[in-house]
Parts: C-alpha cells; sequence; structure tokens
C-alpha cells in the first residue's frame, strides 16, 4: 500500500522524477588512502558512469556515477550522488512530499552497483576521465570527505541540484581552469522543453509537468544549466578539454558501453489518452450546456465533477507553491484558472449576488492566466480544460441571469 502512495506521489511530483536510482544499501567502505606510493605506480583510473532510461518514471532521465578503480589494489567502486535513506513509516512520505527528503552521497561494488541495470535492461556506458594521478587523487579526496556523516547529505532538487549537477560541480571545483567546458551555442531550449524528449511516451506525465512545474523552470538553459540531465552531462564530457599538465587534450579517452540497452520506451496507444478524455468530457460538457440553455434542464452532477477535480488540482498547485521546499513548483501561473475555490462553486449557487460576482472573478483570472501562458507555455489539454470552465462558467452565469429574481436561482436543483 505505501509503495503504491510513493508510485503516485512521484506522477503528481515531477520534482521527484530524477530523484535516486536506488535506496542507499550501503555497506562498510573502506576508504581509498592517497599516498605517493598510489601516484607514483599511476594505477587509480577514474570514469563517468551514464546509465540508461528504464520502466519506472524515476529512471526516465537516466542517471549519473563516478567509477574509482585500481587493479593492483583490486578496488572498484561507484559513489552515487543519488541515493537516500528510506524508512517505512509516514513520516518519511510526509518528506518526500514537501520536498524535505535528504538525498546523500552512497558508495557500493561496481558490481552491486550494475546488477540492478541487467535486471532492469539499462544500458550503462563508462566515459575512461584522462587525468593524471594527482588530480584522479585530488576528486578521490573530494569524494571520501563527501562521505563522511557530517557532508554526505545534501537538499535534493530536480534541476540545480541531483546525481548529475553534483559530478559537474565536483570537477569544476577540483580541477578549476585545468578544465574547460565547450561552449556551445545555446538551442533556446528551456529547463522545461529539455524534459520533453524523455516523456514523449507519457502524455499524462507529460501533462502533469505542464501543470505543476512553475514559470521558474521556463528560462533558456545555458551550456551548463541543461547539464542537470545525465545524458546531457556525457556530452558535455565528451567535448569537455583539460588544460592541465602540458598541451590541451580531451577530458574524455575513451568510451565504452557496459551494458547494453534493452529497455526500450513503447507508445502503444492509438490516440493520445489526455486528448481523447477531454474531447469526451468536453462533448459531454456541450450536451449538458445545450440541455440547460435551451431545454432548461440542469445536471448538476456535471459540474460537480469538473469544478471538484479542478479545484482539488489548484490546492495542489497551492501546496507545492507555498508549502513544500520544492523550488520548481513557484510562481505557477496554472492556478489562475484551477482555482481552489471551485470547490465550493456549487454551493455559491444558493446565492446569486456572490455566484454572479464568483463567475465574473473568475473570468477575468482565467483571462490573465492566458495572457501570461506566453511566459509560461500551457500544454494543449490545459486549454482545452480552460475551455470547458469558461463554457460551463458562461452557461451557468446566463441560465442564473434567465432567474434575475430575489430567490434562490439554483434552488430547484438541491
Amino acid at each position: 500500500m505505501m509503495n503504491r502512495l510513493l508510485s503516485l506521489i512521484i506522477v503528481l511530483l515531477p520534482s521527484f522524477a530524477l530523484m535516486a536510482d536506488k535506496v542507499s544499501n550501503s555497506v562498510e567502505h573502506a576508504a581509498i588512502v592517497p599516498s605517493a606510493d598510489t601516484i607514483d605506480r599511476g594505477n587509480l583510473k577514474l570514469s563517468l558512469l551514464t546509465c540508461g532510461q528504464g520502466e519506472d518514471l524515476y529512471t526516465t532521465f537516466g542517471h549519473s556515477a563516478i567509477r574509482i578503480t585500481d587493479a593492483s589494489l583490486k578496488i572498484d567502486k561507484v559513489y552515487n550522488y543519488g541515493t537516500f535513506e528510506y524508512t517505512d513509516d509516514i513520516w518519511f512520505y510526509v518528506r518526500f512530499t514537501r520536498g524535505k527528503l535528504r538525498y546523500m552521497l552512497d558508495v557500493s561494488s561496481y558490481d552491486d552497483f550494475v546488477y540492478w541495470y541487467i535486471q532492469e535492461g539499462r544500458s550503462v556506458s563508462e566515459q575512461n576521465i584522462n587525468l593524471p594521478q594527482k588530480d584522479i587523487l585530488k576528486i578521490v579526496e573530494f569524494l571520501e570527505n563527501n562521505l563522511k556523516p557530517a557532508n554526505k547529505f545534501y537538499k535534493y532538487d530536480f534541476y540545480y541540484d541531483n546525481c548529475s549537477t553534483r559530478i559537474r560541480d565536483l570537477f569544476e571545483h577540483t580541477l578549476g581552469k585545468e578544465m574547460a567546458w565547450t561552449l556551445e551555442k545555446s538551442d533556446g531550449k528551456t529547463m522545461r522543453r529539455h524534459l520533453n524528449p524523455y516523456i514523449k511516451e507519457m502524455p499524462w506525465i507529460k501533462w502533469g509537468f505542464y501543470l505543476t512545474l512553475g514559470n521558474v523552470t521556463d528560462v533558456k538553459a545555458d551550456y551548463r544549466a541543461k547539464m542537470f540531465l545525465p545524458f546531457e552531462l556525457e556530452k558535455s564530457f565528451d567535448k569537455a578539454i583539460y588544460k592541465g599538465s602540458g598541451s590541451p587534450r580531451n577530458l574524455v579517452s575513451s568510451k565504452t558501453i557496459l551494458i547494453e540497452q534493452k529497455y526500450t520506451p513503447k507508445d502503444d496507444y492509438l490516440l493520445d489518452p489526455v486528448l481523447f478524455t477531454l474531447v469526451i468530457v468536453l462533448l459531454i460538457g456541450c450536451y449538458v450546456s445545450h440541455m440547460q440553455f435551451y431545454k432548461d434542464i440542469y445536471w448538476k452532477w456535471y459540474d460537480l465533477f469538473l469544478f471538484t477535480t479542478v479545484g482539488l488540482l489548484g490546492l495542489l498547485i497551492l501546496f507545492l507553491w507555498f508549502f513544500t521546499d520544492h523550488q520548481t513548483t513557484h510562481w505557477n501561473y496554472n492556478l489562475l484558472w484551477a482555482l481552489p475555490t471551485h470547490l465550493i462553486y456549487i454551493s455559491l449557487m444558493m446565492n446569486y449576488r456572490r455566484f454572479y460576482a464568483y463567475t465574473i472573478v473568475s473570468g477575468v483570472l482565467i483571462g490573465i492566466s492566458i495572457l501570461l501562458s506566453f511566459l509560461q507555455p500551457f500544454h494543449l489539454a490545459t486549454y482545452i480544460v480552460i475551455f470547458i470552465l469558461t463554457m460551463r462558467l458562461y452557461v451557468n452565469y446566463r441560465y442564473a441571469k434567465h432567474y434575475n429574481v430575489r430567490r434562490l436561482a439554483f434552488s430547484k436543483i438541491f
């Protein structure tokens, strides 16, 4: 039951779509101790692991980790910033929902790390990093320091602080000016639109992202910002330059596919299920409006379903914006049409003056939200819902005005 609840929360909260690939399951770890002998032997090797997509939502965007090996010392470890400690209690889900779940750096053996990817049919590619021993040891020292209980935890952020950005920042911090990213002309995509290729086979999830992510995600992503995605980090490493120890050279010396990708996202829909569902709701709404407008027959159950659903969505948006630590859900203009007050829409019909005022205010806010959609793009499905809402607000307004007497305009429906 709790696992199903967790899956539901993941769907509703896109801020967790790039969550941990694995719950922490680390064993006792022996630190790699830097020494002059280690430097002289030059056996330490460093590589970036990039993991492919999986079937579950939290695996959609892939994963990044660092591998450290030394054949002579039989060291083969994977440092992973994408883990958290799971506890089977209600407070785990409370922290999860409010964005207060702490992520951490974890370390495991390479065999343990790849086991799950083999089981899930997900690829693992390895980029061998071309660095002298002294720089590899600097990175190892940084990772070992991060593993300390006082340092290992961090506050996860979907776009700005995750398993991928932590590795980007690690290399920038340890190598400094000795490493340079290859600057490319921006493709003009926003942080939000960078997600689209990964969720094109997930229409409900895609709409959920557009509903719950705020305007803060509609800024253009430069070469550095888009590295929040593991596959973009991998591409950036391919083009990065190491400028230390003599003449500049490619940061990546070679690339190997360790595990082939077997899982392939499938689009099994003949029709877009989101648009198909909403068109059905729209057609029913048109019929209900026709019967109300021309036959004087009002079916309250349609409005009860419509405005209650939209009102609950508004409550979710309000909660994500003001009562959680999710930075990506701030300044969400969907709140202007998905008003939480729609939950009491039906009851407002008992007082025609309040009902008139509420209809006018709702109409104005819907108009403002459409204007603001130039700043925060709306999904096509959202426009359909807005049209249905506007139609029902207008028809109910005209219906109430037809009974413009000092009595309960809609009393006959209760």
